[in-house]
């Protein structure tokens, strides 16, 4: 990869219908996720936690965790039962993944959760990327608070885009810096926004997404 450079839009992957209701007409809800914390070497690991405040837990069979490459839709799943917290093991080095929940029982599986998107450097070095603020899927964000992304050891430099579309810089270019935070302007409201920092390291760029509205 030799730098940072508008990609084309992600495609969401097709995962098939998702019923809504169970027999008991007990609508399944969508589940909170979040980061915990992701580990870095020649192989990846994460820990994922979700919460669920709006699902009754006696009738909840189990939570399902999909991960899948990007760009890419090969899509992959872990059945993790009953537990909210999860540590997936064995991802490729030098990968960016995004990371999604659902709640299901026998018979219905709910909407995914909202979507983790993670940035893993190259073998070799340690870290991950990813936005802290505004996280993916955020919405109406203060942009009085300064965006602000996970460091990664050993890095040269940074770079933020800010646009219309994935991969777009036509809001925010920063250009090259070395801090982990960037206070942007005002941006439009009431419209899709896509957030892309980029990593440079020894061996290239790599880069983490996030999609959010601004107030």
């Amino acid at each position: 990869m030799s730098g940072p450079r508008p990609s084309a839009p992600r495609r969401s992957p097709r995962r098939g219908p998702r019923l809504a209701h169970v027999v008991a007409r007990h609508t399944l809800c969508a589940v909170g996720l979040l980061l915990l914390c992701a580990c870095q070497g020649y192989a990846a690991q994460i820990t994922l936690a979700w919460d669920d405040p709006n699902n009754n837990p006696a009738t909840i069979t189990g939570y399902r965790l999909y991960y899948w490459p990007v760009p890419g839709q090969t899509l992959a799943s872990v059945d993790v039962g009953t537990q909210t917290t999860y540590t997936l093991t064995g991802l490729p080095a030098g990968q960016t993944y995004d990371f999604a929940v659902t709640a299901y029982t026998s018979t219905a599986e709910s909407a995914d959760s909202n979507v983790v998107n993670v940035a893993f450097p190259p073998a070799g070095q340690t870290g991950y990327l990813t936005f802290i603020y505004p996280t993916n899927g955020a919405q109406n964000i203060a942009t009085t608070e300064p965006f602000q992304w996970s460091a990664v050891s050993g890095a040269l430099a940074y770079y933020l885009y800010v646009g219309t579309a994935p991969g777009l810089k036509d809001l925010v270019n920063t250009g090259e810096m070395p801090q982990t935070s960037y206070q942007v302007a005002a941006l439009p409201s009431g419209q899709p926004l896509y957030g892309r920092i980029w990593t440079k390291t020894s061996t290239g760029w790599f880069y983490a997404d996030s999609s959010f509205t601004a107030q």
